[in-house]
């Protein structure tokens, strides 16, 4: 009798999960709706609502890959790890089909609470690497490399092929002010940013409690 308990209650809170995982998607649907809206009655909105709406989709997928909302979306195996995650997150960038984003290293388990920041950090610098770094030369690359080191984990985001104007001061802007949101506060971490001939490397490193913290 306690065993079929269990798993009563393992069912019910499944399709809690699952509902609440459905309603947290229409939710992403709903403000993607109403920023295009603005955005046609507003055109000095136009670019930044492209890229609001850019960012908004990224934490959508990574919310449904760590949190599918049904057995039919749930991601293949059982653990979710970094590499799958940021595979999802870039698989809407034509470079990553085209095999000119590169993600190697260790599998690296993730928990659902670390999915926003890291979702949020890595298409920032995708679509920073579309527009002004190497993904804006057809034959730039991008590799990302991870790799632990006791309770640290490292990602190292090194672009190759970018066309770099030393006579102009690289920019800070809110994408950088993200990024060090996310890295900082989100995941107890720290990242330095070198600007090479070629172009941007970024070495962050964060707690693998962190990461690994269920929500």
């Amino acid at each position: 009798t306690d065993i079929d308990e269990q798993k009563r209650t393992a069912l019910q809170n499944e399709i809690l999960s699952q509902e609440l995982s459905h309603r947290i998607k229409n939710i992403f649907a709903i403000v993607s709706g109403l920023i295009s809206l603005t955005a046609r009655a507003n055109e000095a909105f136009g670019e930044a609502s492209r890229d609001l709406l850019g960012r908004i989709s990224a934490l959508g997928r990574a919310h449904e890959f760590v949190r599918p909302h049904s057995e039919k979306s749930q991601p293949e195996g059982k653990e979710v790890t970094l590499a799958t995650l940021l595979a999802t997150i870039f698989e809407t960038y034509p470079a990553f089909s085209e095999r000119r984003i590169a993600i190697s290293g260790p599998d690296i388990a993730v928990e659902s609470r670390a999915a926003t920041p890291v979702a949020l950090v890595f298409h920032e610098l995708a679509t920073n690497a579309m527009k002004y770094g190497a993904l804006s030369n057809p034959n730039g690359r991008i590799s990302l490399d991870l790799s632990t080191e006791d309770e640290i984990v490292r990602f190292r985001w090194r672009e190759h092929g970018a066309h770099i104007d030393k006579a102009r001061e690289p920019q800070t802007g809110f994408g950088s002010r993200l990024i060090e949101l996310a890295v900082k506060q989100q995941l107890g971490g720290n990242y330095e940013r070198t600007w090479h001939d070629d172009g941007v490397e970024l070495v962050m490193d964060v707690r693998k409690s962190r990461l690994q913290e269920p929500s």
